[in-house]
């Protein structure tokens, strides 16, 4: 029977359940005697209730405690309190291994930090003559810090020898779930499936399908029940790594295809050897001497405005984001996010350090030049690995042929590379384009301004491309999300807001049918209206059509947290920085989402690295944020006075430096702040952080009067209870009222 928390057994107050698996129940417990939390593993009743193979399992635990290594959980001791048999053991806060898998895979750096990590605690393990017989992904942890721990090391095959069994542990999962194999078959070396003696090669075999898993996002081998999978790892070879993954390195897939050898002598002979042979691939990489295949991989960087007066830069954004939209549709071709493309083309380095950054092998580079009615574009490919170039051209047009000057730019690029792509091409539909010269110039010029501190001049842009041009759909959905946004961030009404936008969006739906961009505003404003079953089902939508939107992982991610559900939100945004790695917005958020779950030194990190790629108003209102969750109040202040600059003076920015001036004690300049706010235009959406600053400077049912107001209103900056904005109203009865309304969980 679980055990309650308050139970004690022994020395030990049981806090509240970890989880449960072949080797018993696992809680989070209290050491009295230490006043240390520690993790409680209540053994198996046909372990702890026969005595020789209790005997035998403690002679043996007792050569799994005496391993130390700072990639391997320590077992601390194994007792017994009013009958019950358990072991006590480092307890480790962070995520499993399995829940970091992601489509696609993760970057290489990633893989190889986790792979040497696994790979010194096999060694250290193997050295004493423990072997761990389980290794997979739901056996090992993530810390917070980013380390690797690999749990119960040598337990699972201590109870199943002590169970008098040459298998598996008994597993506690469903034979399938969605057609994919459940349990640890899949992670099982070819003389496991056969019964016969294992010994450290088959850790090693164990350890090439989690690197195999964490570089594509997919086990090597595959099957609808453990009959098909056994199947498959006893007869078949997977897909080589860089079939799956072209920017992944030859290196990787053959250290990978050596672990999976299905002869054990084959393999590699010890874990120290596989560790030092991804050390050197992590050397060379850092070196930079790691180059992605250049087949099937291109960067379209920001095309060059050699204009006299310099004022076509959203031209040049717009002429590269197309091409690259069109060469997104071509089976085969892998091509580098807009944003971290566009930062890299700015940032000012040669073509092989572009080429490393974002782990491509082809470079698509250009220029704008307009004179009057005409336009010259040059465009040029560039093979990155060795600098030649495949292909260029310059065309000279009236302006008014800037559609067909992409669609051939386009079709000139894959011309140049389909020798090195799959014979079978294949394109998908293109959205539909504006054919409005004049309408495309306003789109783009909408695209330009998303930043928060031009939202005004983003929704003129996108109401003049609609208006001269109705019938471009991604118009009507730049300008929808333009509307919500601009309501996330209490700049306008959000009652009104969602109203518009969903209109705004049915036309869209109407012109091109559903879109991700679409589904991901209207579950930005399922939001607002805290329907939230809605949004959810919107922006799961938007992720399965488009698996590395951006904007929908991260903004999916940030309102998990204000759900209070980080362990599913932390994958997506690591989703959205490994689909977009030098984007400031996944940092942010993730920064955000962070404070908003009580973490703020972990959100500092988030938020340096979003402010690393742009001094954007949002990251700055999250890192005042933080520092006040550090009590670095100075520091927040600076933060606060920054974001109220950079934001123009929006209402949500100068009501958070108000907030963090109160709360540092300087309240005079806080009320100014407060006269300021109440000086808005009647029916502007700034209650949120009015309250916080009212609540900081003692007047709490001010503050909840505003609160009222704004819950009236639907604003959405009401959801994210657990920011430290709150923390003056969080113990007041009327805040947990609020919450319930709200349909939120306590922070």
């Amino acid at each position: 029977m679980p055990l309650a928390p308050g139970t004690r057994l022994g020395l030990y107050e049981i806090v509240a359940p970890l989880g449960s698996g072949g080797m018993g129940e696992v809680y989070r417990a209290k050491d009295s005697r230490l006043g240390r939390e520690i993790a409680l593993k209540v053994l198996p009743a046909d372990v702890a209730t026969h005595a020789d193979r209790l005997a035998r399992f403690e002679r043996e635990a007792r050569m799994v405690a005496a391993l130390s290594h700072p990639n391997i959980v320590m077992l601390h001791s194994i007792e017994d309190a009013d009958g019950v048999r358990f072991l006590t053991m480092e307890l480790v806060e962070g995520q499993s291994l399995d829940k970091h898998v992601v489509r696609g895979g993760l970057g290489l750096a990633r893989v190889l930090e986790a792979g040497i990590g696994l790979a010194d605690a096999l060694s250290c393990a193997h050295a004493k003559g423990v072997i761990h017989r389980d290794l997979k992904p739901a056996n090992v942890m993530l810390t917070r810090e980013g380390r690797v721990k690999v749990l119960d090391f040598g337990l699972a095959k201590l109870t199943a020898e002590a169970t008098d069994s040459t298998r598996a542990p008994t597993l506690g999962a469903p034979l399938s779930v969605e057609g994919l194999v459940v349990g640890t078959v899949p992670y099982m070396a070819p003389e496991q499936l056969r019964a016969e003696a294992v010994d450290a090669r088959t850790d090693i075999f164990a350890l090439g399908i989690i690197l195999y898993e964490l570089a594509t996002g997919s086990r090597p081998f595959a099957g609808a029940t453990f009959a098909d999978v056994s199947s498959a790892i006893l007869r078949d070879h997977p897909k080589p790594l860089t079939s799956v993954r072209a920017d992944l390195p030859g290196e990787l897939e053959r250290i990978v295809s050596r672990c999976l050898e299905k002869d054990p002598r084959e393999r590699f002979q010890t874990a120290l050897e596989l560790r030092n042979e991804l050390c050197r691939i992590g050397q060379v990489a850092a070196r930079g001497e790691i180059a992605a295949p250049a087949e099937v991989s291109i960067a379209v960087l920001p095309f060059t405005d050699m204009s006299a007066s310099k004022d076509q830069d959203y031209l040049c954004e717009g002429m590269a984001e197309e091409i690259m939209n069109a060469l997104v549709r071509i089976d085969g071709i892998r091509v580098a996010s807009r944003t971290s493309a566009f930062r890299a083309g700015r940032s000012g380095g040669d073509l092989a350090a572009i080429s490393r950054a974002l782990s491509v092998g082809h470079v698509l580079e250009g220029s704008v030049r307009t004179a009057g009615a005409r336009l010259r574009v040059t465009a040029q490919l560039t093979d990155a690995t060795n600098g030649y170039q495949l292909w260029s051209e310059r065309y000279d047009r009236d302006a008014i042929d800037v559609f067909a000057i992409q669609d051939e730019i386009s079709a000139g690029v894959v011309d140049a590379v389909k020798a090195r792509l799959s014979p079978r091409l294949r394109t998908v539909p293109a959205r539909p384009q504006a054919r409005n010269l004049d309408a495309y110039r306003a789109y783009l010029k909408g695209r330009h301004l998303r930043g928060i501190a031009y939202f005004g001049g983003a929704t003129a842009a996108f109401e003049e491309a609609v208006r001269l041009d109705p019938a471009h759909a991604p118009s009507w959905t730049g300008l929808a999300e333009i509307t919500i946004l601009s309501a996330h961030m209490g700049m306008i009404q959000p009652r009104a807001a969602c109203t518009a936008a969903r209109k705004m969006l049915k036309t869209a739906k109407e012109l091109q049918g559903e879109s991700a961009d679409g589904l991901h505003v209207e579950a930005f404003a399922a939001f607002l209206e805290r329907r939230w079953d809605a949004m959810e089902t919107a922006w799961r939508r938007a992720i399965e059509m488009q698996p590395d939107h951006v904007l929908a992982l991260a903004s999916f991610a940030l309102t998990l947290c204000a759900r209070r559900r980080l362990d599913e939100a932390l994958p997506l945004f690591e989703r959205a920085r490994e689909a977009d790695p030098l984007a400031s917005f996944p940092y942010n958020l993730a920064g955000w989402g962070l404070v908003e779950c009580g973490r703020p030194a972990e959100a500092l990190r988030q938020i340096e690295d979003a402010l690393s790629f742009d001094k954007d108003a949002s990251a700055i209102g999250a890192l005042c944020m933080a520092n006040v969750g550090l009590g670095k109040f100075a520091e927040a202040i600076a933060a606060g006075e920054q974001g109220v600059l950079v934001s123009h003076r929006a209402p949500f920015f100068v009501g958070i430096l108000g907030w963090a001036l109160a709360v540092a004690g300087r309240d005079r300049e806080a009320r100014m702040v407060l006269e300021e706010l109440r000086a808005r235009p009647a029916g502007s959406p700034t209650a949120v952080s009015e309250a916080w600053l009212l609540g900081a400077l003692g007047r709490i049912d001010d503050a909840f009067d505003v609160l009222a107001r704004a819950e009236e209103e639907h604003q959405g900056l009401l959801c994210y209870t657990g920011v430290p904005g709150f923390d003056s109203l969080r113990s007041d009865a009327r805040f947990a009222s609020l919450l319930v309304r709200l349909g939120l969980s306590p922070a």
